[in-house]
C-alpha cells in the first residue's frame, strides 16, 4: 500500500502510513485476494470425487478411512485433513461463491461458509456429504457465532442414525440455514492457518499500537521519527531521547550551522562555511522536542534557538546541557590546540606580563582525562617590580595547583569541579600573600592582575583578580567570563557611566582589587561547560583595551588556528597603538 502522502510502502492492512502517519484510504480485499479466490475455484472443481458405499456393502471401517482422506493445499493457506464424499451437484451456497453473485463477507469462508444442504440419496435415507475444510479460525462479530472449535467441520448420518461410521450425526438446522457443528470431529487433526495476509475488511481487528506508542491515546497518535530523517531541511534526528506523553525529545545534528562560528547562514551540503570559511565536516549536536499542533504554543523551558511548525507538528531546539558528546551520544576525549604570545608593546621598555600553560593526559583502564592549566597575569609596580610581582604570582598558584589537583589526578584520585575551585581559590590566596611579602620586603608598590583556568574534561573552573579577563568563543559569538576590579567597571555596572567609556575614561587604568596590594584578597570563581570547537580566550587589558571585543571576536572568526590568531592579535594591538604590554593565550578544545 502506498502512501497517498509521503509516497512509502506499507503493508496491505496497514491502516496508517508507518512514516508519516497519515491515514491510509481501505483496500478493496476483493481485488487484493482475487487470485487467490480463482485459485480455490479451481481446486474445488478438481477435487477426487470418493464415492460412499451403500449400507448393505460396507467395507470395513479401516479401509473406508484410508481411501476417504485426502491432503489439499490452497494458495497461500494449509488446509486439515478433509473428508469427503460423493454428491451429486455443489453447494448452491459454494456455486454462488464461484459465481460471483454471492458478496464475499465473513460468512461466506468462515464457519457456515461450505456447508452443503443435505441431499437424499436414491435408497432415501444416506445423505450426500459435501466437501469440508479446516480453515483457520475467524474472529466472529455477530452474537451467534459459534464459541466452539474454531474449524469448519462436516458430517452425514447413515439412515438409521446409528454410530457404527465414524461419522457423526449432523445437527439440527434452524430456519435460518444450517449451524455449525458444536464439537469438532474426534481424532480430527486441526492446522491453524496463516491468514495474516488474507483477512477480510469486515473481520479484520483493528492493530494494536499500545506496545509502540505506549504513550500516546489512540486519538492522537504520534509515530516517532526515525534515526537519519530531517525536519525543517535543517535537523537530522540521531536518537529518540525520551517520551513525555504527547512530547517527544530527540538528538539531533543541525546540518546548518557552523560548529566554529556559529553561522546558521549555510547550506546542508556546503563543504566550508559562509560566514569563516571553516570545514562544516563536524555539525553541533543539540536537542529537538515535538509536540502536537494543537498543544498551546507556550514556551519551553530552556533557551530555544530555533522554533517552527511542520507536517502538524510543533518543534523547539535547544542545545544541549553537556555537549561534549559525538553523533551517537557517547562523550569525546577533549583535545587542545594552544596559542599564546606576549609582546612589551609600542610605548614600554619591559614587559610586566607572564603567561603559564601547562596540560596533562591520563588514560587508566581506558577512561581517558585532560586537565589543563592557563594562567595571565599582569605585573605592575616598573622595573623590579611588576615582572617580578607577575612571576612569583605564577608560580606560587601553579605549584599549589599541581600538588593539589595535577598530582592526585596523576596517582588516580580526581578531585570534583567544586573541589578543583576552593583549590583555584587557595591557590589564589596562596599567591597573593607571596606577593604581598615580597612587596614588604621589597618596601615597593608591586603588584599584579591574575586571570586562571583550569581545563577538567569540559568543565573549566575559572579564577579571577583584577582587569585582565578571560573570555570563550564559540557559537553564541565572543561571551566574556570575567568582571573587571577597576572603578570604571563598577561605574557601568551602577549606571554612572556609559559602556563605551570603560576604553576612555580617564580613571580606566584604576583598578580596586589587585594580588599582593593586601594581606588577603577576595577572588572571584566561576564554573562553565565547554562544547568541542569553542575556545577560551585569555588576555591582559593591553589588548582588549587596544581592540575592544569586536575587534577580538573578528580575529577569531578568520583565523582558525589559535596561535596564528594570536599573533594577528598582538599585531593588531600595535597597530592600534600598543600603549601597554599585550598577551593572551587562545586554547581550542
Amino acid at each position: 500500500m502506498q502512501c497517498p502522502s509521503c509516497g512509502e510502502e506499507n503493508r496491505d492492512v496497514a491502516r496508517f502510513c508507518q512514516y508519516c502517519g497519515t491515514l491510509l484510504p481501505p483496500i478493496d480485499f476483493a481485488d487484493v485476494h482475487a487470485e487467490e479466490i480463482q485459485g480455490f475455484q479451481e481446486t474445488v472443481q478438481e477435487m477426487p470425487q470418493i464415492v460412499v458405499p451403500e449400507e448393505t456393502d460396507k467395507p470395513d471401517i479401516a479401509q473406508v478411512q484410508a481411501e476417504e482422506e485426502t491432503a489439499l493445499v490452497l494458495p497461500g493457506l494449509e488446509i486439515a485433513t478433509e473428508r469427503s464424499t460423493q454428491r451429486e451437484q455443489p453447494s448452491p451456497m459454494v456455486e454462488d461463491i464461484l459465481s460471483g453473485e454471492e458478496p464475499m463477507d465473513a460468512s461466506s469462508l468462515g464457519v457456515e461458509a461450505l456447508e452443503p444442504e443435505p441431499q437424499a440419496d436414491s435408497a432415501g435415507g444416506a445423505a450426500d456429504a459435501a466437501v469440508w475444510v479446516d480453515a483457520a479460525p475467524v474472529p466472529q462479530t455477530a452474537p451467534e457465532a459459534a464459541s466452539g472449535d474454531d474449524a469448519c467441520q462436516g458430517e452425514a448420518s447413515d439412515g438409521e442414525g446409528t454410530s457404527e461410521s465414524p461419522i457423526q450425526d449432523r445437527p439440527q438446522e434452524s430456519a435460518r440455514g444450517p449451524e455449525p457443528a458444536a464439537e469438532s470431529r474426534e481424532g480430527q487433526e486441526i492446522v491453524q492457518a496463516d491468514a495474516a495476509d488474507h483477512e477480510l475488511p469486515d473481520v479484520v481487528q483493528e492493530p494494536d499500537y499500545t506496545d509502540v506508542l505506549p504513550w500516546r491515546d489512540r486519538a492522537e497518535e504520534l509515530f516517532p521519527l526515525e534515526p537519519g530523517q530531517v525536519v525543517h531541511g535543517r535537523y537530522q534526528v540521531i536518537q529518540m531521547m525520551s517520551d513525555q506523553g504527547s512530547q517527544v525529545i530527540y538528538r539531533v545534528r543541525d546540518l546548518q550551522r557552523c560548529a566554529r562560528c556559529g553561522s546558521a547562514d549555510n547550506n546542508p551540503d556546503e563543504a566550508f562555511c559562509s560566514s569563516c570559511g571553516a570545514l562544516m565536516d563536524q555539525k553541533p549536536v543539540a536537542l529537538m522536542l515535538e509536540g502536537l499542533a494543537d498543544q498551546s504554543d507556550e514556551p519551553v523551558d530552556v533557551d530555544v534557538e530555533d522554533h517552527f511548525a511542520e507536517d502538524e507538528r510543533l518543534f523547539w531546539v535547544w542545545r544541549e546541557p553537556e555537549c561534549a558528546a559525538t553523533s551517537d551520544g557517547e562523550r569525546v576525549a577533549m583535545q587542545f590546540t594552544i596559542g599564546q604570545r606576549s609582546h612589551t608593546g609600542q610605548v614600554r621598555d619591559l614587559d610586566e606580563d607572564s603567561l603559564f600553560i601547562t596540560t596533562m593526559s591520563t588514560t587508566y583502564e581506558s577512561m581517558p582525562t585532560q586537565l589543563a592549566l592557563f594562567v595571565v597575569a599582569d605585573g605592575m609596580g616598573g622595573h623590579e617590580g611588576g615582572e617580578i610581582a607577575s612571576k612569583v604570582a605564577i608560580q606560587t598558584l601553579a605549584g599549589v595547583l599541581l600538588n593539589s589537583v595535577f598530582v592526585p589526578e596523576l596517582e588516580g584520585s580526581p578531585l570534583s569541579p567544586g573541589a578543583i575551585c576552593s583549590w583555584m581559590v587557595r591557590a589564589m590566596e596562596s599567591a597573593n600573600e607571596r606577593v604581598y611579602l615580597e612587596r614588604q620586603r621589597r618596601q615597593s608598590d608591586m603588584g599584579t592582575t591574575m586571570t586562571a583556568a583550569l581545563v577538567k574534561d569540559w568543565t573549566v573552573c575559572l579564577a579571577h583578580v583584577g582587569d585582565s579577563r578571560a573570555y570563550r568563543w564559540g557559537a553564541g559569538g565572543l561571551e566574556q567570563l570575567t568582571v573587571d576590579h577597576s572603578i570604571v567597571a563598577s561605574m557601568v555596572a551602577a549606571g554612572t557611566a556609559e559602556p563605551d567609556e570603560i576604553y576612555t575614561h580617564p580613571q580606566r587604568s584604576v583598578i580596586y582589587r589587585c594580588i599582593g596590594d593586601g594581606p588577603v584578597v577576595e577572588v572571584d570563581t566561576d564554573a562553565l561547560e565547554l562544547c568541542p570547537g569553542e575556545r577560551l580566550v585569555l588576555c591582559c587589558d593591553g589588548l582588549w583595551e587596544m581592540l575592544h571585543n569586536e575587534g577580538i571576536e573578528d580575529v577569531m572568526l578568520r583565523e582558525p588556528d589559535p596561535q596564528t590568531a594570536c599573533d594577528i592579535l598582538v599585531e593588531q594591538a600595535n597597530l592600534a597603538g600598543g600603549t601597554d604590554n599585550i598577551s593572551v593565550i587562545v586554547a581550542q578544545v
